[in-house]
């Protein structure tokens, strides 16, 4: 994760940013800060002007975790995702 486009992850700050990679219809990898994020816990992803979109987090290594989608993406959201991953753009993960 580069400097300067994370924040602590922890339940005080619901608002993660991340990098996507390995983007897939059905889910990706996310670098993320260290904190206490847990495989089972619900999030919602945010790309640019799309809605944001629901799942869950299957498995977490350090600063990494495994990410399904729990919906099928909005047309052309696995794109855009994909994009700002190859750019190393951070998007944005909430929890609900």
């Amino acid at each position: 994760m580069q400097a300067g486009t994370a924040s602590r992850v922890n339940a005080a700050n619901p608002t993660i940013r991340a990098i996507a990679r390995h983007v897939s219809g059905e889910g990706c990898l996310f670098l993320v800060p260290r904190g206490d994020l847990e495989p089972g816990e619900a999030l919602l992803v945010s790309v640019a002007t799309f809605p944001a979109v629901r799942g869950v987090v299957r498995w977490v290594l350090e600063d990494r975790l495994g990410f399904a989608f729990r919906q099928v993406l909005p047309e052309g959201m696995e794109h855009a995702l994909a994009d700002q991953a190859r750019a190393g753009a951070p998007v944005t993960l909430e929890r609900c």
